[in-house]
């Protein structure tokens, strides 16, 4: 079986890699011949020289001295930065030929697949039980930032048009885009922002997310006989994004960045949106069916374009979208009915948020800001001090910060920590009310190791951004720690014994999230 795989490799994605490679050799750019033909000389002189325990210093001086020997330092310099940008453009044709023939190597009705797990559930007779569990399952996908790894989105681009055209072979398209990379820069000439993190990121959402999560709930909803129109749970796939709201991960992100990201997800959502709409209008021409089709693409564009607020949230969306489709089956014989269906899916499970964004902070961090508040209030005589609030016991430090009735918002902090993680929670309360409570209703906390570190955000979050109702807000505390990890259990049976945390639970339907390991805690285990 790894022999017939390994052939299938070749086949699909070496030997065509290797054709399209010897395109490079003719890009009409300066020294690429050149350092095209001694790259191979370069690598093999690398690894027979490394295995001899030879220094990369060493290593390039004999490469030199033997097949440029005449070359200046400078000269020396620029072919191995020529290099660099030879192997990076190899690179992406690689990841492009791979990409190509995804289905030629994967068994796309293989183990692990969605027809594999139709398939079994039908031979163990168990349809029935896995049309309950996709009922309640949910698969959560966080998209964090790691800019370093991404390509800038113009290359992204690129890379989408060049694995096209080779799924097409499209040769004279494909020497084209080889050209393109070839003039095109890898990498961005000023270190990336949060923002310029959230928005290599919207990419995948759009190009990646938007595409194929509806196709797998589409593929199950078929295995399983079920109408698309009454699949129930659009929570199966839910996408968590990182960047712009991960204060932990990067110390420049700044409330107004949140806000800019949270805006740029709603606004790529109804981009899709629009798109769609647009297409569905051109199929959709019959009589009432079409001005209704017309009306709402036009409303879309105007909450997309102009900022109109033609539809406050996706159910306003959805009652037109639904008024459509009963026009269709009424008076239209249901045709293209699917496309529409299609349509009404993608505005469940996106809404106009597109991916919730999550705020994450350090434990620590929280303990300064209530040191700050404490002592603040103290001056008015609010409060203890945050000296006397030490000496207390953890269940009495919890008490008192959950009997704290002083909005903190109207306090005038001069500390920039306080104002900031601040302005962080009320942004929730504001991304909620433009991009729905799906939009934002995290707060991880990074470190935690108390029950008092997951009421110390509560606590503020419940004045900050609380109602009578309660609090729109899940709080997730992330034992990072080997030593954490051992006492959590504790840690949250300590947290579930208090009443008004207890009352929060019950309140967004006595689910807590929480979070173990993450990257550094790994790192210490």
């Amino acid at each position: 079986m790894a022999g017939m795989l390994s052939n299938s490799f070749d086949q699909a994605i070496g030997v065509r890699y290797h054709l399209l490679n010897s395109l490079f050799l003719n890009l009409p750019y300066q020294h690429v011949m050149r350092t095209g033909t001694l790259l191979p000389l370069l690598q093999q002189r690398c690894a027979s020289s490394f295995e001899k325990g030879k220094s990369a210093t060493d290593i390039l001086h004999d490469f030199f001295a033997e097949h440029v020997p005449h070359a200046t330092a400078e000269e020396q310099f620029d072919f191995l930065f020529n290099v660099i940008q030879y192997v990076e453009r190899q690179v992406a044709l690689f990841d492009s030929v791979e990409d190509a023939a995804f289905e030629q190597v994967n068994d796309l009705n293989g183990k692990g697949t969605v027809p594999a797990l139709l398939l079994r559930a039908r031979y163990d007779n168990k349809t029935n039980e896995l049309r309950e569990k996709l009922d309640h399952f949910s698969l959560r996908v966080v998209l964090t930032a790691h800019p370093t790894q991404f390509y800038p989105g113009h290359v992204l681009g690129i890379l989408t048009d060049l694995e096209h055209a080779i799924r097409g072979n499209d040769f004279t398209l494909i020497n084209q885009l080889l050209q393109q990379l070839g003039k095109t820069g890898f990498i961005n000439r000023e270190k990336p922002t949060p923002y310029d993190e959230a928005l290599s990121l919207t990419w995948f959402l759009e190009n990646v997310f938007y595409k194929s999560i509806p196709q797998i709930i589409e593929l199950l909803a078929s295995g399983l006989q079920i109408n698309l129109s009454e699949w129930k749970n659009h929570s199966l796939m839910v996408v968590g994004f990182w960047p712009g709201g991960d204060r932990d991960g990067n110390p420049f992100v700044t409330t107004d960045i949140t806000l800019k990201v949270a805006a740029r997800l709603r606004e790529s959502i109804l981009k899709c949106y629009h798109q769609d709409v647009r297409l569905l209008r051109r199929r959709l021409t019959f009589h009432g069916v079409y001005d209704l089709m017309n009306t709402i693409e036009q409303k879309v564009y105007n909450l997309l374009l102009k900022k109109e607020h033609t539809y406050r949230t996706p159910s306003e969306l959805l009652r037109e979208l639904l008024a459509a489709r009963a026009l269709l089956i009424s008076e239209h014989n249901s045709l293209f009915v699917d496309l529409l269906d299609r349509f009404i899916l993608k505005v469940k499970i996106f809404g106009f948020y597109f991916a919730a964004l999550d705020i994450r902070q350090d434990s620590r961090k929280h303990d300064a800001v209530w040191n700050e508040i404490l002592n603040k209030l103290s001056q008015n005589r609010q409060s203890i001090t945050a000296h006397e609030f030490e000496q207390l016991s953890e269940g009495a430090k919890t008490d008192y910060l959950l009997e704290l009735k002083t909005n903190s918002v109207f306090v005038d902090f001069d500390h920039e920590l306080v104002n900031e993680t601040i302005q962080s929670i009320l942004a929730i309360g504001r991304i909620q009310e433009q991009n729905g409570e799906e939009g934002c209703h995290r707060y991880v906390i990074s470190n935690c190791q108390s029950a008092l570190h997951v009421i110390e955000v509560f606590a503020l979050a419940k004045l900050l951004i609380g109602t009578p109702k309660g609090l729109n807000l899940d709080i997730v505390p992330l034992f990072e720690t080997i030593d954490d990890l051992a006492h959590c259990a504790d840690v949250m049976h300590r947290l579930y014994a208090i009443p008004l945390y207890r009352e929060h639970l019950e309140s967004r339907r006595n689910h807590q999230t929480i979070m173990l390991g993450f990257s550094d805690g790994t790192k210490d285990g």
